[in-house]
């Protein structure tokens, strides 16, 4: 009963339904956190590269590929992936990136 029995209620409801678990909430390559993967995106990585604008609030999201940097690399990715149909941004199983 109490706050246990419903804490156990809501995760088994989650895992019923099959919905991520509640580390995972944010999207690889979706640099500006609008939930969209934009050439706004790129721009965004652009700025925090080139012009020492903001980097992403959540690290992962500006790393497109996945390597553990943000560089060029992905900015690249991300041309590929919006522009050339090249692969998805990927997803990050361990971490918050994983949509």
């Amino acid at each position: 009963g109490g706050y246990d029995g419903l804490r156990y209620s809501v995760i088994e409801a989650r895992n019923d339904m099959a919905l991520p678990s509640p580390q995972c909430w944010e999207i690889a390559g979706d640099a500006n956190g609008d939930y969209k993967i934009r050439l706004s995106d790129i721009v965004f990585i652009i700025n925090h590269i080139f012009k020492g604008g903001p980097k992403p609030s959540v690290f992962c999201r500006g790393d497109a590929n996945n390597d553990d940097l943000i560089n060029l690399q992905d900015i690249i990715f991300l041309v590929n992936f919006l522009f050339r149909g090249g692969p998805q941004p990927a997803k990050d199983t361990n971490g918050p990136c994983c949509l």
